[in-house]
């Protein structure tokens, strides 16, 4: 038969198991982030890329998923994935923007409804974007 450890050493060895399985737990159900984890110029770098594609021919959709996948910031990158998916489903730039207002203030959706208005979404993505570099 093999030996049983002393009681307190097992108690040690639980509780160790334990806090590995909690701080897991908390790792892997914590938030991705939030709004003070993008900055102003995290945000401008996206909107001129997501410009930039749009210049070049590519449709929306394809170009917000573009920069979506490039995207470093785990949260940036979550909320341009959303966008991508209301875009695809229909919605206007400027609806799917104002759904994240912890990231696209209020100055960035006018431009895109000026965008989408004038048909030059690009030139006020790119405008904006330069306001916030």
């Amino acid at each position: 038969m093999g030996k049983k450890l002393p009681v307190a050493l097992s108690t040690i060895l639980v509780g160790v198991v334990l806090c590995v399985v909690w701080i897991t737990w908390k790792t892997l159900h914590a938030p991705v982030g939030t709004r003070s984890s993008v900055s102003p110029r995290e945000v401008a770098d996206a909107t001129m890329q997501i410009s930039t594609n749009i210049s070049k021919g590519h449709a929306l959709n394809a170009s917000v998923s573009q920069v979506a996948n490039l995207e470093q910031n785990k949260y940036l990158q979550q909320v341009l994935f959303q966008i991508q998916n209301d875009v695809s489903a229909g919605y206007p730039l400027s609806v799917a923007m104002a759904k994240h207002p912890d990231v696209f203030n209020e100055q960035y959706v006018a431009a895109a409804k000026r965008g989408e208005k004038s048909g030059q979404l690009d030139t006020e993505l790119r405008q904006q974007a330069s306001k916030n570099e």
